[in-house]
């Protein structure tokens, strides 16, 4: 059995929380995860996407890094992002060799690891051995008890919490925030995306997650649209943190993509004032220009710029390692990072932190995947927090116009949520099963598609691939393809866009 063949035996859906498995695998590695500067990002929605744009933004600076993600759309090789670039078969199969050889001298079944648990072990292997500037990696489930939760990060994020895996995470949001909130280390920066908005709960959840960082005597920097800041702000105000910052964001999108500018609020009396804030204040602010359709991208892009500022000393610093040159580093490290940062550029950094927002491209989240004849897009988001931001932004796109809808959703999803955000944006809809065990089936299907009580056709085909030509062909001129509910939808459709003329 080939490597690749032997990660598809681990079965890609098996998931078994716990930090044992991996600390095991990756002690019999020699720990390649505490040989190079991390990020962890977490939340419900957005994270892959606050990874890409971080990612791109390092590389535009010149530094080296790994984005690492999950799911995948369509093959394994897409969660390995190195300096911006897929890599292949061939070098993922040598990796997962490597954590595959440590794992055979493993006997007990308890102590196998899981298809993601390889993967992750796989990724920061191959950061240690890539010698890379920054390693970027997604949280895959929840975040205490998640296999990349073992990482020191230099700055962690929690892009958004809603309702999502309930079976293993709990059955509200706040149980759900304690999981995610796990990724949370002792004086290290948070960046907090929107928590669904700026309603009574999101801002419980808020200031559960701030009274983490507090008691851990970690800052935060929130992320909070335009408008909806200031209950944001109070909760920061008011909290025992030793420095916070608050980065508002105010955007239009349209198929051309998204523009917005991003501004930065700060204490006027933080009970520490950290310098690394500082770079914060100097770096983020400015408009920006994303490739993706979508107002609530300029959220993930804040944060990916937040980021960004607080681990260029670090990245600046490997860099200097690498070349042998110790000058700066006790400063960048020990004392305060501004002077050096500023001696590398602060114009420098800025203006290629927008050619970074600028020119990441993020898959399957809106998704432009026909231009004409028929419009087409693709939207993998899979619960209702993510429904709702794709009905959102085909209403501000699509003023007016239906959706020839192509739906599909996993079992474990809420499908009545998902496809109640498109009240009165659906034309006809087509239905079809994801071709594997974890699909929806086809009665829950219908029932999530009848409890909007709206009259528009309905179209039942079970066969994926059968399902996707025939709602192509029925996509009418002024109507626009909208294929949605599932990352297992991206492939198929791809591959069927390529045969069409």
């Amino acid at each position: 059995m080939d490597n690749l063949a032997y990660l598809g035996s681990l079965g890609m859906f098996r998931m078994r929380p716990g930090l044992s498995r991996i600390r095991r695998l990756l002690r019999d590695l020699g720990s390649p995860e505490s040989h190079v500067p991390s990020v962890l990002v977490g939340g419900t929605n957005g994270k892959g996407s606050t990874c890409n744009f971080l990612g791109s933004i390092l590389n535009a600076m010149g530094f080296s890094t790994l984005v690492y993600t999950s799911p995948h759309l369509v093959s394994p090789t897409e969660r390995f992002l190195l300096d911006g670039r897929e890599i292949s078969e061939d070098v993922l199969d040598g990796y997962i060799g490597r954590v595959r050889k440590v794992a055979g001298s493993i006997t007990d079944p308890e102590d196998m690891p899981t298809y993601f648990e390889v993967l992750t072990a796989s990724a920061f292997e191959m950061a240690r051995d890539r010698s890379v500037d920054v390693l970027i990696s997604e949280v895959g489930l929840g975040g205490k008890l998640d296999a990349t939760n073992v990482l020191s990060p230099a700055a962690c994020a929690i892009t958004s919490i809603s309702l999502d895996h309930v079976q293993v995470l709990g059955e509200d949001v706040r149980s759900i925030s304690r999981e995610k909130g796990g990724i949370i280390k002792p004086s290290t920066t948070l960046v907090l995306g929107p928590l669904s908005g700026s309603g009574e709960e999101a801002m419980k959840v808020t200031k559960a997650l701030v009274d983490i960082c507090a008691q851990n005597g970690s800052p935060v920097v929130a992320v909070s649209e335009e408008g909806s800041h200031i209950a944001v702000r109070e909760i920061l105000e008011g909290s025992l943190l030793p420095d916070w910052r608050v980065a508002t964001f105010d955007a239009r999108t349209g198929l051309d993509g998204t523009v917005g500018e991003l501004k930065v609020m700060r204490p006027e009396d933080p009970i520490m004032g950290l310098s690394i804030m500082k770079l914060v204040d100097e770096l983020v602010p400015g408009e920006y220009h994303l490739r993706g359709i979508g107002r609530y991208q300029m959220a993930n892009a804040a944060a990916a710029a937040c980021l960004a500022s607080i681990v260029l000393p670090l990245a600046l610093g490997m860099g200097s390692l690498s070349e042998e040159d110790m000058s700066g580093i006790s400063s960048l490290v020990d004392d305060d990072p501004t002077p050096v940062v500023r001696e590398w550029g602060i114009e420098r950094a800025r203006a290629n932190m927008a050619r970074g927002l600028a020119h990441a491209r993020i898959r399957g989240r809106f998704e432009l995947m026909r231009k004409e004849d028929p419009v087409i897009i693709m939207d993998v988001g899979h619960n209702a927090e993510a429904g709702s931001w794709t009905a959102e932004t085909f209403r501000e796109v699509f003023p007016g116009r239906k959706a020839n809808m192509l739906l599909s959703m996993m079992a474990d999803k809420d499908a009545i949520s998902y496809i109640s955000n498109f009240r009165g944006l659906i034309g006809p809809l087509t239905l079809t099963v994801a071709s594997m065990e974890r699909g929806m089936k086809m009665e829950d299907l219908l029932a999530s598609a009848a409890s909007l009580r709206e009259d528009f056709p309905i179209h039942v085909i079970s066969d994926m691939e059968k399902a996707i030509f025939n709602w192509i062909s029925g996509i009418k001129k002024e109507e626009v393809g909208l294929a949605c509910g599932t990352f297992h939808l991206y492939g198929a459709l791809e591959r069927a866009l390529r045969e069409l003329p």
